[in-house]
């Protein structure tokens, strides 16, 4: 089972108001559903990240695991990682500790980045409890220039059929939903 939280959210969205009512062909000094267009940005940018499994703009993800892997190797969740901050985990004694950087390498090229341990190191002794071992790193692309297009477009895709279609759907009939699952799975990563 995958577990994680996000200690520090993005600081900007993808795709910005001036983009969303461009999509939506609103005119910019029609300013009445504005709050309402940022609410669904972020809406739509949040079931993105969600089904693609890939955070648009930077963010702090604290990963856990309960035990260190069986080899050298352990495989972070979400991307993608443009660092690791820290390798921590919970001593015999139940106490964190942090895993010194000697010990590991990071490897942050493809879909899945990676910690791993180094030669002539050990993973340490653990604490036998659920998620002894937490790794903090920063995942998400830095800005929203450098987002994928694709990505973009499936937010905007959504973010058209949330505004335009406020209330439920009919069962089968939600507009929109073929082309953002579409671009969405495009950018899946696939989870182990």
């Amino acid at each position: 089972m995958i577990r994680y939280t996000v200690t520090s959210g993005p600081a900007s969205e993808p795709v910005t108001r001036a983009e969303a009512k461009a999509w939506l062909k609103i005119r910019t000094a029609n300013t009445a559903d504005d709050t309402l267009i940022d609410t669904l940005i972020s809406t739509a940018r949040r079931e993105y990240e969600h089904e693609s499994g890939e955070f648009t703009i930077t963010r702090t993800v604290v990963e856990y695991f309960d035990a260190w892997p069986a080899g050298r190797v352990i495989t972070l969740t979400a991307g993608p990682v443009s660092a690791v901050t820290t390798v921590g985990y919970k001593d015999e004694d139940g106490n964190s500790q942090t895993f010194a950087g000697a010990g590991y390498t990071t490897d942050i090229i493809g879909h899945h980045a990676r910690v791993v341990l180094n030669e002539d190191y050990d993973w340490p002794d653990l604490f036998n409890g659920p998620n002894a071992v937490f790794i903090t790193y920063s995942a998400g692309f830095a800005s929203a220039s450098v987002v994928p297009e694709t990505a973009k477009t499936a937010i905007l895709t959504r973010l058209t059929m949330l505004y335009q279609n406020r209330e439920d759907m009919p069962l089968g009939g939600m507009p929109g939903k073929r082309t953002f699952e579409s671009l969405s799975n495009r950018r899946r990563r696939h989870l182990i």
